[in-house]
């Protein structure tokens, strides 16, 4: 029960004949100053009269845009009397919203108003007080934001809670209530917690209170502008950090990047999505690197390559050939130096072991006699150096300048510098002529001997001569050696075989003169052949526009195998210099096939006496014939075994199992991309 008192008024009226009558009206009651919709409002009056008064007393409830007569009942006044009469109570409703007071008249019974009185104005709401308060105004994702409240009028309330215009909570409370909301791992950004009361009579009150949720390290990138990068090129690294929105956000990143050994190359700290330029050593070593970027303990990392090269620049400074190791591996090979004057080459066999950026001399005058020479130097790499108008002096050792002209002698056309058996030889037979000179010098006698003796022998060298003359196109000096000295008959031997088959002169045909393609292919079997016979090969024979070479027979070579893929490598770029001319002349591109295996072979002269042939039978030969018509275009194949003997010098790509006709079991094989 609310009661209200409206003060103290005093009124003096004119009352005709009833004369002057003076009066005070108190309305008494508890009072706050504000009500709401339900409350009751209950009051009364105090009432003294100066003279005996018999009449009506009335109470008016008076709102803005609303009046309520509430009461009106008859009473006597005594003079001198305190009177105090219940006004009686009345609920509040929506009506009477606004500024209201409580108005108390006394009339007598001929409506003449006797005396009133007016109460202290107070308000009628339907806004509901109360406050709220969250407990931080920043936030990180998943934490809980706790709300909490009390409202300034006791009761029963319905609570609702909303975030960003979604209703979260709905529920009854008291006066107090305290609640938590969870925020989701993705939240981020400005936030608005909106609460709502209401109760049953149709009092509301609504507030808002903003916080911020913070952007967190969610995800982090690292990032490489390229994947593969070449010594002495340059490649960008950074970091992008993203929050939990998936959104980019400004954070430090740390970025290491560490080596092929995992060694620790370079740190720096860097704003994300800055960009760190990282320079390669034109020595820097190849391999998988690693960036690794880390931002509020979350890490990420990627990697790139810094490619393998092998690579050597030639030069000739005064007579001498400098080879350097511009590549960012050490370069281990047998190559050679040819210098050609005319017809003529001569052979420098050089040994190649260079560190990184290292250098070997080779001084041509002690090699070569004193001309002018076009001198090229050729490697696995397949880049031949050429060098016009070398002039050479001539500073060879005696025994160099007697053993090449031995060899010139002896018609050579390519002169090995470093062999020196054509030296011994050429001694050998300096002492042979002399002590003959001698002995046929005691005696004329022995002189017409000798000299029926030297014209028998002329005879038959020259029908040697001939015969070699012939024979020497198509087998080596060594197969003639052992021929003329009865050695060449078969045998059991572990050689190397390979097997090159070029693909595609057949159109050629339709293309171009017969004697045209004749000469060309001639050509090529001749470039073929002086390949061969460089690494220490022989060609066994040409069939067709295919080559068989043997490797380890007749001559001995501790390094055969690796010089039959230093072969297969040169035969496949004279086939790229062949199809250069053919493009040239607007003819289409011939391609190459070859095969090489090793084993125990039978080895040695085959046929009878009217038909001879230096051969050689067995598995490697039968093989090696097998995987070159395997091969396809610039393809060289080896087997297993060959790759074992050398996987440490040869760059391979495995081509799987294959079964080979004629050949038990399935073979596994690799295609040979380079030396190493």
């Amino acid at each position: 029960m609310v009661f209200v008192m409206l003060g103290i008024f005093f009124v003096l009226i004119s009352a005709g004949s009833i004369g002057v009558v003076s009066a005070s009206v108190e309305i008494i009651g508890d009072f706050d100053g504000k009500y709401y919709l339900g409350d009751i409002i209950s009051s009364k009056v105090r009432i003294n009269v100066g003279v005996d008064t018999y009449g009506l007393v009335g109470a008016s409830l008076i709102c803005d845009g609303f009046e309520l007569d509430f009461y009106k009942v008859q009473n006597y006044l005594k003079q001198g009397t305190e009177k105090v009469i219940d006004l009686g109570a009345f609920p509040i409703n929506e009506k009477m919203i606004g500024t209201c007071n409580v108005r108390v008249e006394v009339e007598d019974f001929g409506g003449n108003l006797l005396q009133f009185g007016i109460g202290e104005s107070f308000s009628i709401t339907n806004e509901l007080g109360f406050g709220f308060e969250i407990d931080k105004e920043n936030y990180l994702p998943e934490e809980s934001v706790v709300v909490s409240g009390e409202v300034n009028k006791s009761g029963s309330y319905n609570l609702s809670i909303f975030l960003k215009g979604e209703e979260i909570i709905e529920k009854k409370i008291g006066e107090k209530f305290i609640e938590k909301i969870g925020l989701l791992n993705d939240s981020k950004g400005s936030y608005n917690v909106r609460v709502v009361l209401e109760d049953d009579f149709g009092n509301r009150g609504e507030k808002s209170i903003g916080f911020e949720v913070s952007g967190i390290v969610k995800r982090v990138e690292a990032i490489v502008s390229k994947e593969e990068v070449l010594p002495g090129e340059t490649v960008g690294l950074k970091g992008e950090v993203y929050d939990q929105a998936s959104e980019k956000i400004s954070r430090s990143v740390l970025l290491k990047v560490f080596d092929p050994d995992s060694v620790l190359l370079e740190e720096v700290n860097l704003s994300s999505g800055e960009e760190k330029i990282l320079g390669i050593d034109k020595y820097g070593k190849p391999g998988k690197y690693t960036l690794d970027v880390e931002s509020s303990e979350i890490k990420d990392y990627k990697d790139f390559v810094v490619l393998e090269v092998r690579k050597l620049g030639v030069s000739i400074v005064e007579n001498k050939v400098i080879i350097e190791n511009v590549g960012n591996v050490r370069f281990i090979e047998e190559g050679f130096i040819d210098a050609k004057n005319g017809e003529l080459i001569y052979q420098i066999p050089v040994e190649i072991d260079l560190g990184l950026g290292e250098k070997k001399e080779v001084d041509l005058t002690e090699s070569l006699p004193e001309k002018s020479y076009t001198v090229s130097f050729n490697s696995s790499l397949g880049e031949e150096k050429v060098f016009e108008n070398v002039n050479v002096i001539d500073n060879r050792p005696l025994s160099k300048k007697f053993s090449q002209r031995v060899s010139l002698l002896t018609g050579q056309n390519v002169i090995e510098t470093d062999d020196q058996k054509n030296f011994f030889f050429g001694i050998i037979l300096i002492i042979m002529l002399l002590g003959g000179m001698i002995i046929l010098a005691n005696d004329r006698l022995k002189a017409r001997v000798v000299g029926k003796f030297k014209k028998l022998a002329v005879e038959e060298q020259e029908k040697g001569e001939a015969v070699r003359g012939v024979f020497g196109q198509y087998v080596g000096d060594d197969v003639l050696k052992m021929h003329e000295e009865g050695s060449a008959g078969m045998k059991k031997k572990e050689i190397g075989v390979l097997f090159a088959d070029i693909r595609g002169f057949s159109k050629i045909f339709d293309e171009m003169d017969e004697v045209e393609v004749t000469h060309m292919l001639n050509g090529y079997f001749k470039k073929s052949n002086e390949i061969v016979k460089r690494h220490g090969g022989m060609v066994n024979k040409f069939v067709g526009d295919a080559i068989m070479a043997l490797f380890n027979a007749p001559k001995e070579d501790s390094n055969y195998l690796m010089n039959s893929i230093r072969t297969g490598l040169g035969i496949k770029k004279e086939v790229e210099k062949l199809n250069v001319e053919l493009k040239g002349r607007g003819i289409e591109p011939i391609s190459i096939g070859m095969g090489i295996d090793f084993g125990n072979a039978a080895v040695g002269t085959l046929g009878s006496e009217k038909k001879m042939e230096y051969s050689a039978i067995g598995v490697p030969v039968n093989v090696s014939a097998r995987l070159q018509g395997l091969a396809k275009d610039g393809e060289l194949f080896i087997t297993e075994r060959v790759y074992q003997k050398l996987k440490g010098k040869i760059h391979v790509e495995s081509k799987g199992e294959v079964a080979l006709k004629n050949i038990s079991g399935k073979v596994k094989i690799y295609s040979v991309k380079g030396l190493k």
